[in-house]
């Protein structure tokens, strides 16, 4: 737990000096953003606490899916459908983004590529 938490420093420092880049602070405010729409959604249709529709709705995007809970109403099935799809384009752009920012700084790649 010590050396997960050790990681997530530098990791969350990293995201935020990168949230100043253009690109980034838009799939950011995107993630948000679907995020609170799932929260808002599951609260409304499927009445879970706001907790609970917040605890769904990322683990739905980030395909961890659990099944601890799920939605009950048809309607609340067919948004989460429809969730997952849109939800986790937005999801692996940001993930393709970092992935990018933290490739360009790796040294060991700069050594290799003036070889």
């Amino acid at each position: 737990m010590v050396v997960q938490f050790l990681i997530l420093i530098p990791f969350l420092r990293y995201i935020v000096r990168k949230v100043r880049a253009h690109e980034f602070s838009i799939l950011t405010s995107l993630v948000v953003i679907v995020l609170l729409i799932g929260t808002w959604f599951y609260h409304r249709v499927e009445h879970w606490r706001y907790l609970d529709a917040m605890y769904f709705s990322v683990t739905t995007l980030t395909t961890v899916g659990l099944g601890d809970i799920s939605p009950k109403t048809d309607l609340g099935k067919i948004f989460t459908m429809v969730y997952i799809v849109m939800g986790m384009g937005i999801i692996l752009g940001y993930i393709n983004v970092i992935a990018h920012h933290i490739n360009q700084r790796n040294p060991v790649k700069r050594f290799i590529s003036k070889k």
